[in-house]
């Protein structure tokens, strides 16, 4: 690799790639192989006119970035299996399920109503508040005084 003008500065790519190469021993086999793609880059955006200030901190990110990418790439499989399609059913999960719908019912209508909005998935009390149009601290306290009683209910 030959020296090269860039910005007014003189590049010795070749002390570059052995900096770059020092850096990257932690990618093991892949090292040499991920420099030399840095490299291509770097020089590819320089071809196309870009300014690049510092050239070794550019590499040397674009290096870090090639690696990152190529591990993203890498997913791990595992054969398929007949026995990864069947679920065992958990009945005490269910029960527990019914147990507390049942104690959201025994509540009264306007702490039940907020805890079963939030039960169908809103979970912020700012837009259970705009959705039943109540001022916020009455959310918070019905909801807060709403699951006190429910652990009451479902403990005994």
């Amino acid at each position: 690799m030959k020296c090269t003008k860039t910005r007014e500065k003189e590049v010795d790519f070749a002390q570059l790639r052995t900096r770059l190469l020092r850096k990257s021993r932690r990618y093991g086999s892949e090292a040499e192989d991920l420099v030399q793609e840095a490299i291509l880059k770097l020089f590819t955006h320089l071809a196309e006119g870009a300014e690049i200030d510092n050239l070794e901190a550019y590499a040397t990110t674009t290096l870090h970035n090639l690696a990152r990418s190529r591990w993203r790439k890498m997913v791990a499989t595992e054969e398929f299996d007949e026995g990864m399609t069947v679920t065992e059913a958990d009945a005490s999960v269910h029960l527990e399920a019914r147990e507390t719908l049942a104690a959201i019912d025994a509540l009264p209508d306007h702490q039940a109503s907020l805890l079963r909005l939030v039960a169908k998935g809103t979970q912020s009390p700012y837009d259970i508040a705009s959705r039943t149009g109540l001022p916020l601290g009455t959310v918070n306290s019905r909801l807060a005084r709403a699951r006190a009683r429910l652990r009451d209910l479902t403990d005994s």
